[in-house]
Parts: structure tokens; sequence; C-alpha cells
């Protein structure tokens, strides 16, 4: 048998060894272990895998509640600052709308204009 074992080929090798040690010594205790302790030890990865990839199922799951949760968070914070934005001791020009970080209605500006790129004209060559 090989002593560095693979990830890969460990579940072929247990089989192998299972399968030899219960045809030519099934009684004999090898390493402190019977050959139904070994068994035991052998379920150990696969039940390991399953939990593995039941919390993968779990956390995908716990993505989309994150993701739908973030989606109400942000319309409900639309409508708080919507809800600020049109009562009347505070509205678009507070101190209290400004320190949720919107620019307040006085300190706005028009946007700039664009300037007309003209495009530049190109010498056409060799023309007779």
């Amino acid at each position: 048998m090989v002593t560095k074992l693979k990830t890969q080929t460990l579940a072929a090798r247990s089989y192998e060894l299972i399968t030899s040690w219960r045809e030519y010594a099934p009684e004999v205790s090898l390493a402190g272990r019977t050959l139904a302790q070994f068994e035991v030890e052998k379920l150990a990865p696969g039940e390991i895998q399953q939990r593995i990839d039941t919390a993968k199922a779990v956390y995908k799951g716990l993505l989309v509640e994150r993701d739908e949760a973030n989606t109400t968070l942000r319309k409900t914070l639309i409508m708080l600052a919507n809800a600020i934005r049109s009562t009347p001791p505070f509205g678009p020009n507070s101190a209290f709308y400004r320190s949720l970080g919107f620019i307040v209605d006085n300190e706005r500006q028009r946007p700039a204009r664009k300037g007309v790129v003209v495009p530049a004209i190109t010498p056409t060559a060799n023309v007779a």
C-alpha cells in the first residue's frame, strides 16, 4: 500500500483494506483497532462531508435571505428619506436631511453644460 494517500484515493484504499482484512484476518486487531472499529472510522469522512454539504445549502439559503433583507431595508430607507423631505418641520433644506448625507436644495448646483465638440477637419490625401 502507498504510504502517502491522496484524498481522492482514500475511499478506494479503505475499501480494499476492509475487503482484505475481512478475507485474511477478520479476528486480528491491527494498530489497536478491530475490523469493526475501522469500518466505523471509515464512515466518518462521509458523515462530515454530508454536514459540510448541508452547511453549504444553509449558507446559500441565508445569502438569499440577506439579499431580500437588504432590498427591504433599501426601500425602507428611501421611504424614510422621502418622509423626512415631505415633513414640514424638516423638508429638503433641513439639517436633519443634510445629516443623513443628502444634498439640501440650497446647496444643489445646476449641472454645467457640456461643450459642443466640433470634429476636426482632416485633409484628404491625393485629391486630384
